[in-house]
């Protein structure tokens, strides 16, 4: 009778352990989503640089580079 309870025991920490894994999975996925479109946002408005920002850039001496 004390195997079977150890046993019960035993499983549900396990189930436990693998629904707290599972949301660790999801949050990370949906926090590389968010990264990802944010990412995306950013590629899509760098058209938007004003002129005058990269006349400076080149005054300093400095690089600007694309992905």
């Amino acid at each position: 009778m004390k195997a079977v309870a150890v046993a019960i025991i035993v499983s549900l920490v396990g189930l436990l352990l693998v629904g707290i894994q599972q949301m660790r999975v999801e949050d990370l996925r949906a926090e590389k989503r968010i990264e990802s479109q944010a990412k995306d946002e950013a590629v899509t408005d760098r058209d938007e640089i004003a002129p005058g920002f990269i006349d400076w850039v080149l005054r300093h001496g400095l690089t600007i580079e694309l992905e």
